[in-house]
């Protein structure tokens, strides 16, 4: 499987129109795009009044995303091809080894959390096997959960997105869940966005 989220800015008062786009544009050319398995946007706020809007989409196979995207990964752009009103500015893809989670039924996710970590390479695996140890122990409201990782350069960065119903009372998602694990890295960053639409393709 892989995972990839592509992300960038939208200007003050303009996040409505951006939404109103991709649900009526994006989520039918997702819907029906071969081997996409799962695909959240979701939105942030920033101190400016714009918004930060990132687009994930999980795929069953390297090949099914690669068709998506015309062989480029890396490539500057969503599914359907359209920026929806968002100024792109980067693109982060992952190879995904785990999931976890209750899964949808019939509870469907207002929050997704995006974590990143960097360790240098050959210090990964053991930080990988005890983030899977944990992942049955996610609270309650988390549905879903995918681990993943990419090799930049020297090092390695391991991902865990996960989607909420709400944010565990008393807890805050913008802080570790596990810092047995996040204080391992050598860089840990944390995103947590409200999901503007979200759905399931033909993978």
């Amino acid at each position: 499987m892989i995972l990839r989220v592509v992300s960038g800015r939208v200007s003050p008062g303009a996040l409505d129109a951006v939404s109103d786009s991709f649900r009526r544009n994006y989520v039918p050319a997702a819907e029906r795009s071969a081997g996409l398995a799962r695909f959240v946007v979701s939105a942030g706020s920033m101190p400016d009044g714009g918004h930060h809007v990132a687009a994930m989409t999980v795929w069953a196979t390297v090949e099914d995303a690669l068709a998506a995207y015309g062989g480029n990964l890396a490539v500057l752009r969503t599914l359907d091809a359209a920026d929806h009103g968002v100024r792109l500015t980067k693109v982060d893809y992952y190879e995904v080894d785990s999931t976890a989670g209750a899964g949808l039924g019939s509870r469907r996710p207002t929050i997704i959390r995006l974590t990143a970590g960097r360790v240098a390479r050959g210090f990964d695996a053991d930080i990988q096997q005890e983030l899977r140890r944990h992942l049955p122990d996610m609270p309650a409201e988390a549905l879903e959960g995918w681990v993943g990782r990419r090799v930049l350069d020297k090092d390695v960065e391991i991902a865990f997105i996960s989607t909420w119903t709400a944010a565990p009372a008393g807890r805050s998602l913008e802080e570790p869940i596990w810092p047995s694990i996040s204080d391992r890295y050598d860089t840990f960053r944390v995103v947590v966005q409200t999901i503007l639409v979200e759905g399931v393709g033909t993978g």
